[in-house]
């Protein structure tokens, strides 16, 4: 595992982007739509199936109705597969008072509740409440038959110890057949195991059964003592015992909500620091765009790119990009040319928006542009951080936001911006400053220490792919004459321009280099013996053409103007042909130039029947 990866890991828990906990059903499946129906349709056939008499309590029935509902929303919920209601304790209340008849429809209103309280404000599927309402009819039902099975006294007597155990039983089967289909419901709509699920569920099953049997005990005593307005009278300080847990329950809310906040605060901070420590201590621009991706991934944004600089923006030599082994699948995977094409489109239409060039974060919509990321999907937005260098829009780091940025986010991706442009700005600094020190200020071409690092990996390297290396050097006729006769500025003259024209004539893979004093040298990856002479012959036409302006320095003072042509000496080594060493390459081509010179000027490479006999040919034997 690399540093990035162990980065990102640790990370990886500090940061969620804006994932939902709630639950959601990820579409039934034909046996849940199966169980879903089958339970409600035994429910529904026990609800036709149960007529209420017309001996029946009509006062009481009504009372027990609406206390069913309003039981239903006195339940305190623990968590979201837990719970104890009212509602149960009702249901047995009138088991004992009415018995399962009426006490299969008490439950009616209960599922109307519910719906009302848990289904409808929060858009859950309706048939949530069905299934729950068909659970406790059947429960209900069962419960209340087998209480009456059991010996157990309906509307008096049901005080008796044979009814109490009886109730007991009863309460027992009411809480376990609901818990079961619940349970069942939950695991076929989730897909998760059902018995896990009712191992959870039936955590609660001892707390509702200590509680709930003997308040409905209570219920059903004081309504026929009393009547209604002792049932009022009970139910009221359980009402404000209710009110008193919700209140503290909603203050252990607050409590927890403000330490997730706290958390999720801690997490970010954790975030930016470990941003700020990835983007510090680059000192290269490839690196540096290495390590802003790694930040966009730890930022939360799995998808992004960077882009600069702006003003070499072109088809054939694309920026870098998203899609390495060590980061994930990026939005651009750069797969195919139209891809690559579009993407760089897009930027150049983009890069002179005045909200890039004032800094502004700036949200677009790529697919306007035909920016595909894949075969399958176009990027949905794109955030553009621009990158600003020196005052000016250097680049621009581009981010696939699936939503809508929040107020943190944006104060961090403008954190962000700010520490990805000191860290480019150092990059470039410190590039700038290795070129400076790699660049021969007289002629513009490299200097020679990094002419003989260049030279020793540019062998290795043909050696590797076996293929050719050509080596020129370049040497100035007459040159201490001219220095003599015209005066130096006129010779550093010379230099500048023929470095310019050695600049200008070579290919661009070509290296060119300030060897020592009036020698300049080249080397040329790729080229065989009769490419570098076409090469040299053109700088050589190049310089012999130019026309320099010159007046002589002498003791009479400066003499009239004269114009002047330059001739230079230039020889040719190839490896492998040549030589196959650093030193026999130099040497070779030395003596070439030796010849070249003996000539008057012009070009000519390495002697093949001396190369042939020995790789090094010795100056005094070419002379």
């Amino acid at each position: 595992m690399t540093g990035t990866d162990q980065v990102v890991g640790r990370l990886g828990t500090l940061r969620q982007r804006n994932v939902s906990s709630g639950f959601k059903a990820p579409g039934l499946t034909f046996i849940a739509r199966l169980y879903i129906v089958g339970v409600c349709l035994i429910a529904l056939a026990i609800w036709l199936l149960s007529p209420i008499t017309s001996t029946l309590d009509t006062a009481g029935a009504v009372i027990f109705l609406v206390l069913s509902g309003l039981a239903q929303l006195l339940s305190i919920r623990f968590n979201k597969n837990a719970s104890v209601s009212l509602s149960m304790a009702v249901a047995l209340a009138v088991i004992l008072l009415f018995g399962p008849v009426y006490a299969v429809w008490v439950k009616i209103p209960s599922g109307l509740v519910h719906y009302l309280k848990l289904v409808r404000p929060k858009r859950h599927p309706y048939y949530r409440s069905a299934v729950t309402t068909a659970t406790l009819v059947i429960a209900v039902w069962a419960a209340g038959w087998l209480y009456i099975a059991l010996g157990g006294q309906v509307g008096s007597g049901f005080d008796s110890v044979s009814s109490m155990l009886a109730l007991v039983v009863a309460g027992f089967v009411y809480y376990g057949i609901n818990t079961f289909l619940i349970s069942a419901a939950m695991a076929l709509e989730a897909r998760h195991g059902f018995w896990e699920l009712l191992g959870k569920n039936y955590k609660w099953l001892t707390l509702n059964m200590a509680s709930m049997t003997p308040l409905a005990l209570g219920l059903a005593l004081i309504y026929r003592q009393i009547g209604w307005i002792g049932l009022a009278l009970f139910m009221l300080p359980i009402a404000m015992a209710w009110y008193s847990f919700r209140l503290y329950a909603n203050s252990v809310e607050d409590v927890r909500k403000a330490n997730e906040e706290l958390t999720r605060a801690n997490g970010r901070l954790n975030c930016m620091y470990e941003i700020s420590r990835t983007l510090a201590g680059s000192l290269h621009v490839s690196e540096t765009f290495e390590r802003i991706l790694v930040s966009i991934r730890l930022s939360g944004f799995q998808n992004g790119f960077v882009v600069g600089p702006l003003s070499r923006i072109c088809i054939d030599r694309p920026t870098r990009r998203a899609t390495d082994p060590s980061l994930p699948q990026s939005a651009f995977t750069y797969a195919e040319v139209e891809t690559k094409r579009a993407l760089v489109e897009f930027i150049a239409s983009i890069a002179s928006d005045p909200r890039l060039a004032s800094g502004e974060l700036t949200v677009v919509a790529p697919a306007e542009h035909r920016v595909i990321s894949s075969a399958q999907r176009v990027v949905p937005t794109l955030v553009l951080i621009p990158q600003h260098v020196n005052g000016e829009l250097w680049g621009i780091v581009g981010i696939e936001s699936p939503n809508a940025l929040s107020d943190i986010e944006t104060k961090e991706l403008l954190l962000f911006r700010s520490m990805s442009q000191s860290a480019l700005e150092v990059a470039l600094d410190h590039e700038r400053a290795e070129l400076e020190a790699m660049i021969d200020l007289r002629t513009g071409l490299y200097n020679h220490r990094y002419f003989q690092v260049t030279l020793q990996k540019e062998l290795q390297e043909a050696t590797q792919r076996n293929s050719t290396l050509s080596f020129m050097m370049v040497d100035i006729n007459k040159f201490k004459v001219l220095n003599d006769t015209y005066g130096h500025q006129v010779g550093d003259r010379v230099l500048e321009v023929i470095g310019r024209l050695v600049r200008e004539n070579i290919r661009e893979g070509d290296i060119g280099c300030r060897y020592g004093g009036d020698e300049l040298c080249v080397l040329l990856p790729h080229a065989d013996r009769v490419r570098s002479m076409e090469i040299a012959s053109r700088i050589d036409r190049a310089i012999r053409n130019y026309t320099f302006e010159a007046r002589r320095a002498n003791g009479a003072g400066i003499g009239e103007l004269e114009h002047l042509h330059v001739r230079v000496s230039i020889g040719i080594a190839t490896f492998p042909e040549a030589a196959n060493s650093p030193a026999g390459l130099i040497e070779t081509a030395d003596c070439a130039c030796y010849r070249a010179k003996a000539l008057g000027g012009g070009v000519a490479a390495h002697d093949e029947q001396l190369a042939s006999q020995n790789r090094v040919p010795h100056l005094r034997r070419v002379k």
